[in-house]
């Protein structure tokens, strides 16, 4: 099984988020990280933040695989119309007596 091209790791002294790319073994990305002390809302629990961040990034992941999904469906049906088009115009198009391909001289 192939390993990640990217991971992201945290950072010890600055609680930052980093991604790697560990294919090209470079930094490719830094930002702030997210600290459930600071995501707390008064009196609630840190693994009540952690299960409402894991849950939000659930949500988050989701909207975007049904919009992907959604985006691959209107990509085959364009493509689907543009073949069409083609061929109409392929139809249209007359045969020229010179075009080797489709019958005519193929030298003097």
């Amino acid at each position: 099984m192939a390993s990640k091209p990217v991971i992201s790791v945290k950072c010890p002294c600055c609680k930052s988020i980093l991604e790697v790319n560990t294919e090209k073994e470079r930094v490719i990305s830094h930002r702030k990280g997210r600290h459930l002390k600071d995501d707390a809302k008064e009196g609630e629990d840190m693994m009540d933040v952690a299960l409402r961040t894991h849950i939000e990034s659930k949500d988050r992941v989701e909207d975007k695989f049904l919009k992907a999904q959604d985006n691959l469906k209107n990509q085959a049906s364009r493509l689907d119309e543009l073949f069409e088009d083609a061929k109409d115009k392929a139809k249209d198009v007359k045969d020229d007596p010179n075009d080797p391909f489709k019958g005519g001289k193929i030298w003097d």
